[in-house]
């Protein structure tokens, strides 16, 4: 009797699992999601082998399949300026930065990628907009330094030198005892009207090196 009820109950657990049917629009989208991600692993592999022709047809179909992927924008966006599609390659590391997590590598890199892209073509605001993203996103420190740099010299050929200025002293504060960083803080403080900030800016770099003949010379004419 007890054998008859679990073999009854057994049967009816069968039929109920039978009419339970998963909606054909979820299941597509789960084999759509699955479809991508493969045509994303060998999109990147074969990125890494630098068959980009290959890797290019199923980033592509990546995205086709999903086009929230944004792995598949990311690699895109690189495989396009390894092959100077630059345009192309602005255009998929936009996309990227929309469709990545804030916290992913890739999603920085993007906006890396995007900032020498924009150098190269000399568009120095959108290189500009760039870097200084980038230096809200936890950079370390040996890379903010890098930024850094970058958004001197952006800012300074814009002739934007007081946003230069406030980038130089922030380098200073990283580096405050390197003499080229000083050394630039001074011409900019000069192009700003801070006489008072250039001078001891230049004592810091002549205390720094005392065979700056340069710096000398400019000190010692700045004090007759």
């Amino acid at each position: 009797m007890r054998k008859m009820i679990v073999m009854s109950l057994a049967a009816a657990l069968v039929v109920l699992f039978a009419e339970i049917e998963i909606p054909a629009q979820d299941a597509a989208a789960v084999d759509s999601s699955r479809t991508s991600s493969k045509h994303l692993s060998f999109g990147q592999r074969y990125y890494k082998a630098k068959n980009f022709e290959d890797a290019e047809t199923q980033l592509l179909r990546s995205l086709e399949f999903n086009p929230n992927e944004g792995r598949a924008a990311y690699y895109l966006g690189r495989l396009y300026n390894d092959t100077e599609r630059y345009e192309e390659a602005v255009e998929m590391l936009n996309k990227a930065i929309t469709l990545l997590q804030k916290g992913k590598i890739s999603y920085k890199n993007s906006y890396y990628f995007l900032g020498q892209i924009h150098v190269y073509l000399e568009n120095r605001p959108k290189a500009i907009a760039a870097y200084a993203k980038l230096l809200t996103l936890n950079p370390k420190r040996e890379r903010e330094i890098q930024y850094l740099h970058s958004l001197v010299s952006l800012s300074a050929e814009e002739e934007d030198f007081e946003a230069a200025l406030e980038y130089a002293r922030r380098w200073g504060e990283l580096e405050p005892d390197n003499p080229e960083v000083r050394d630039m803080i001074a011409k900019l403080a000069m192009h700003t009207g801070g006489a008072e900030e250039a001078l001891a800016e230049k004592e810091k770099v002549l205390e720094m090196n005392p065979n700056d003949w340069e710096t000398l010379e400019l000190l010692g004419n700045q004090y007759k």
